[in-house]
């Protein structure tokens, strides 16, 4: 028997508030406001920026797959999910890569 995984019928979420460690910037990650665009289901994010006005962001993002990583369009920029993981702390971890190589780091929060 092979065991066979249709990711077209499979869902994936980043729920919650991540904060990146290179700005301290904070990413909401919520299932409001969704809506169906290029055969994509986005929903809210909504950024709080943490200089040099505390200024928040509300934008829409959409999780798919490419090759075998999961990735997250955000605006119009597509960033792969290199790894989301719970170090031996106990911290809750997420990397993207953008299509230059950057890559962000996250913590859960």
């Amino acid at each position: 028997m092979i065991n066979t995984t249709d990711l077209s019928e499979c869902e994936v979420t980043l729920p919650g508030d991540w904060r990146r460690t290179d700005n301290g910037d904070t990413y909401s990650f919520t299932v409001d406001h969704m809506e169906v665009l290029d055969d994509r289901l986005f929903r809210q994010l909504i950024i709080r920026h943490s200089s040099p006005t505390s200024k928040e962001e509300e934008l829409k993002y959409a999780l798919s797959i490419k090759d075998e990583f999961c990735s997250v369009v955000v605006g119009g920029d597509e960033f792969i999910i290199k790894e989301i993981n719970k170090a031996e702390n106990g911290n809750d971890l997420m990397q993207w890569e953008d299509s230059r190589g950057n890559t962000i780091d996250f913590k859960r929060i």
